[in-house]
């Protein structure tokens, strides 16, 4: 069964994830459980992997009559690079235009053209290579995290104001605020957005030196051009010559005509003079630009096409990755992988004071209801014995405990860590549920014990954060939706995708 005959790009879809995730975080998990396998049950086996299923996942929402901004977006960020090409072609006219008008007394320079369509271009070029080098690399090179710093003030982000006045007024607002939206929801996947900006800026260049080099060739046909060399300084003729050939060296061999000859260069070096050109044959003058025009095309145009599709490539494979590694997507997997789990008491006039069951409603439907062993933490000293907490979560489960491990609160940093040493050597790779105090903020000491807990365990095995709190009998309750929203908002920011953070609802004791 195919999934999704019809879907919007996957960056339309990044950004409809990321609102939806949004949306969802302070909803119920019971509600937020039902709709979701309502929406994916009947795609069960149809899906070939995660990134289909969240696709299915979004469609369906999208058929229920959810509002999705993604398509918008992708919508407008069509046309405003499109916008942005449109404005690199008028620029890139414009300056060619300027750099090689001729009114017939003084020849064109050539040493102004290869200084803005060969040096400028390699100049920005080589900032450009600076923005690329990855994160891990850069903090490695002195001073290069600053320059990528000031380099992001220079981004195509201020020319996109410029690009929108070429959309029509009716729709100019409308594009404005639909692309500020989107984006402030791919702020978040840094490498997304890095490769997004790379593109939309690629694309400008790309349209500028495909004006300069169709102004080019529009002069050279339809007028008569005549172009020179010259210099305040001592003129070397030898030194232009190597130049010269360095630059041709890519097309000298199957386009003799567009590398100059020591003659040609000679010939054409101009000196300030009130009466025509003189010391050559007319028509010498104008042999130059076979070389220039490849020189654009070489060294400007073709580099710039070539990023603009590595860019594409990378935009798309980041995507890809950030689609399902996104914080948060784990816990909309569990929803869309598992049955929701629940173990209603047929008496409930006869529920026990001890509630410590509800701890199994922190694990519901997580991806690791398939009996294999789980490994638990009571992290800040939770008053309840080992016993009757493996024993309560077992039988509730359905699976067997491999251990109860205790960390925070008085233990030593040295107990920590045997603790966390013991569970990454635990055999079978259990998954991991960490019980935690929900009316007690996430404070420095859990969240570091979290990240060295999923080092050593890799990240292949899931993490399970369960706030809990206590009611006047000392059972265990659910948490107030503040502490929960608390806890899932700080333990998003650690980008871990395997990390799923769980909350109990009331009236669904095991």
């Amino acid at each position: 069964m195919v999934v999704g005959m019809t879907r919007p790009c996957l960056l339309a879809s990044l950004v409809d994830l990321a609102v939806q995730m949004q949306r969802d975080a302070d909803r119920p998990e019971a509600e937020l459980h039902r709709r979701d396998r309502a929406l994916v049950r009947p795609l069960e086996g149809g899906a070939s992997s995660h990134r289909e299923l969240l696709m299915a996942w979004l469609e369906g929402l999208r058929a229920g009559g959810e509002a999705m901004p993604g398509r918008s977006f992708s919508a407008a960020c069509r046309v405003l690079v499109l916008s942005l090409a449109v404005l690199g072609l008028a620029i890139g006219w414009g300056a060619a235009a300027a750099l090689f008008f001729y009114d017939g007394t003084r020849p064109v320079n050539v040493v102004h053209v290869l200084a803005v369509f060969v040096a400028g271009q390699w100049l920005l070029l080589l900032l450009l290579g600076i923005v690329m080098i990855p994160d891990r690399w850069a903090r490695w090179i002195p001073g290069a995290g600053a320059v990528q710093e000031t380099l992001a003030l220079l981004s195509p982000g201020q020319l996109v104001r410029l690009a929108i006045r070429f959309v029509p007024r009716s729709a100019r607002d409308r594009l404005a605020g639909t692309v500020a939206s989107g984006a402030g929801n791919l702020l978040q996947f840094k490498k997304v957005w890095k490769w997004a900006v790379i593109f939309a800026s690629q694309s400008f260049a790309v349209g500028f030196n495909a004006g300069a080099l169709a102004a080019c060739l529009y002069l050279v046909t339809f007028s008569d051009l005549a172009f020179s060399w010259s210099t305040t300084l001592e003129p070397d003729v030898e030194v232009v010559h190597r130049l010269t050939q360095t630059l041709s060296a890519p097309w000298s061999r199957w386009a003799p005509d567009a590398a100059p000859s020591a003659d040609l260069i000679r010939e054409t070096l101009y000196y300030r003079q009130t009466r025509p050109l003189s010391g050559a044959a007319p028509e010498r003058w104008g042999q130059w630009w076979p070389f220039l025009a490849a020189c654009m095309i070489v060294y400007g145009l073709v580099p710039r096409m070539v990023l603009l599709g590595l860019a594409g490539w990378r935009l798309h494979g980041s995507a890809r990755r950030a689609f399902i590694e996104a914080p948060g997507v784990a816990v909309v997997l569990d929803r869309l992988t598992s049955e929701w789990v629940t173990t209603q008491a047929a008496n409930p006039e006869s529920k026990s004071p001890d509630r410590s069951g509800a701890v199994l409603e922190a694990l519901e439907g997580s991806s690791l209801a398939d009996g294999s062993p789980l490994c638990l933490v009571n992290w800040g000293g939770i008053e309840m014995s080992d016993e009757m907490l493996a024993s309560r979560v077992g039988e509730s489960w359905n699976r067997r405990i491999a251990s109860v491990r205790h960390a925070g609160g008085r233990a030593s940093i040295e107990s920590d860590g045997r603790v966390i040493a013991d569970i990454a050597a635990a055999t079978g790779e259990p998954g991991v549920a960490v019980l935690v105090k929900s009316w007690e903020p996430p404070i420095l000491e859990v969240i570091d014990f979290l990240r060295e807990l999923r080092q050593a365990i890799g990240p292949g095995r899931i993490l399970i954060i369960a706030p809990v709190a206590l009611d006047p009998a000392g059972g265990l309750a659910p948490p107030r939706d503040a502490d929960l929203g608390q806890w899932r908002k700080r333990l998003r920011s650690l980008g871990d995708p395997a990390l799923v953070v769980r909350g109990w609802q009331e009236g669904e004791t095991p």
